[in-house]
C-alpha cells in the first residue's frame, strides 16, 4: 500500500489543490494534461478553421513546430507572415469586395496569374533598389511553372499555355536593365495566363502556376535545422545516423511538397466559381489536407530505420533504437 505523502503546500494553494495522497496527485497530474491536450487542440482548430486568412494560414503550424522544438522553423514562419502582410492585405481586401459587390473578374474562371515571391511585400521595394542583383532576383521570381520541374511536369500531365493572355489591370515595379546596361525601375501589368489540357492537367499547370518557385526553397531551407538534428541525434553508428538523417529528408520533402501541392491546387479548383473567396478559402483548405497527408506518410517513413536495422541483424534484442523528428 502506498503510504499517504505528507506535504506542506504554500498558503496560495488552495485546499482542492492539494493531494492527500498518491492516487489524488496521479489524478490531479492526469487532469491538467488532457487540459493541456484539449487546449492545444482547440488552438489547432482554430487555426485551421481561420486558415483563409492568409496571415492565420501561413502560421497555422507554428505551435507543433515550437512544441517540437523546431524554433529556427518557427520564426521563419513569422518571418513569412510579417514580409507578405501587405500582399496578403490586398488579397483580403480583394475577398471583401467581392463579398459586398458579388462581382467576380473575368478573367477568375479560366485564367491564373501567375504568383511571385517578392511582388508587393515589404521586400518588393528593397529589391528593386538593388542594381543588378535585384534585376537576378526578379528574373529567378518566376512560379514553378516555368521551371525544370514544371517542364517536366508539362510532358507527363499533357498540359500547355494558351496564346491568350488578359490584363489584370494590376502595375508593379520592377528593376531591369535597359538597352544600355543600366538597372532603371519600370512599371509592368500583371497578366493572366490560360492552361488548356486535360482536367488534371489544368489543375496541375494551374497550381504550379500558383507556387513561387522562390517559395519553394525558402521552405525547403527551414527544413535544414530538422535534417541536421536527425543527423546528429544519438546513434549506434555511422551508418544509423545516416539512416535518421536520410529519413527526416524524405519527411522533409513530403512535408514541403504535400503543403504547397495542396494549396495551389485546392486554391485553383475554388477559384473559378468562388473568385477571390474561392481562392483565399481553397488555399486554407488545402494547406490543411497537405498538413494532413505529410504527417500520415511521414508517420509511415518512422518505419524504415526500423526496417533497415532489422535486415541486418539476426536477434530482435540487438536492435538499437534510432532517433529522429
Amino acid at each position: 500500500m502506498i503510504p499517504n505523502i505528507q506535504t506542506n503546500f504554500p498558503p496560495y494553494i488552495s485546499a482542492q489543490y492539494q493531494p492527500a495522497n498518491f492516487n489524488d496527485l496521479k489524478t490531479h497530474v492526469n487532469r491538467l494534461d488532457n487540459a493541456a491536450l484539449k487546449n492545444d487542440e482547440l488552438t489547432k482548430a482554430t487555426l485551421a478553421a481561420l486558415s483563409p486568412i492568409v496571415p492565420i494560414r501561413r502560421i497555422s503550424s507554428l505551435p507543433d513546430n515550437i512544441k517540437d522544438g523546431n524554433y529556427v522553423r518557427a520564426a521563419g514562419l513569422v518571418g513569412l507572415m510579417t514580409i507578405n502582410l501587405p500582399e496578403d492585405t490586398r488579397d483580403l481586401a480583394g475577398a471583401w469586395k467581392q463579398f459586398k459587390t458579388g462581382k467576380i473578374p473575368s478573367y477568375y474562371k479560366d485564367f491564373q496569374a501567375p504568383f511571385s515571391f517578392f511582388r508587393g511585400t515589404f521586400l518588393e521595394r528593397y529589391v528593386n533598389k538593388m542594381g543588378q542583383l535585384g534585376v537576378k532576383l526578379h528574373k529567378a521570381d518566376v512560379p514553378l511553372y516555368d521551371t525544370k520541374f514544371g517542364e517536366l511536369c508539362q510532358k507527363v500531365f499533357k498540359y500547355d499555355l494558351s496564346l491568350d493572355e488578359i490584363p489584370t489591370n494590376r502595375f508593379v515595379p520592377k528593376i531591369v536593365q535597359d538597352e544600355s546596361g543600366k538597372t532603371v525601375i519600370k512599371s509592368f501589368e500583371v497578366y493572366a495566363k490560360k492552361v488548356e489540357g486535360s482536367a488534371l492537367g489544368k489543375t496541375v499547370g494551374n497550381a504550379l502556376l500558383r507556387i513561387p518557385y522562390i517559395s519553394a526553397l525558402v521552405l525547403g531551407a527551414m527544413e535544414i535545422p530538422a535534417i541536421f538534428k536527425a543527423f546528429k541525434k544519438p546513434a549506434a553508428s555511422t551508418k544509423d545516423r545516416t539512416i535518421n538523417g536520410g529519413t527526416q529528408i524524405l519527411k522533409s520533402s513530403v512535408n514541403v511538397s504535400a503543403i504547397l501541392a495542396g494549396i495551389g491546387m485546392f486554391g485553383y479548383l475554388l477559384k473559378g466559381r468562388g473568385g477571390a473567396i474561392g481562392s483565399l478559402v481553397g488555399m486554407g483548405l488545402g494547406s490543411i489536407a497537405g498538413a494532413y497527408a505529410s504527417k500520415e506518410i511521414g508517420n509511415n517513413l518512422d518505419f524504415i530505420p526500423e526496417l533497415l536495422n532489422s535486415q541486418n541483424c539476426h536477434c530482435e534484442h540487438s536492435r538499437v533504437p534510432i532517433f529522429f523528428d
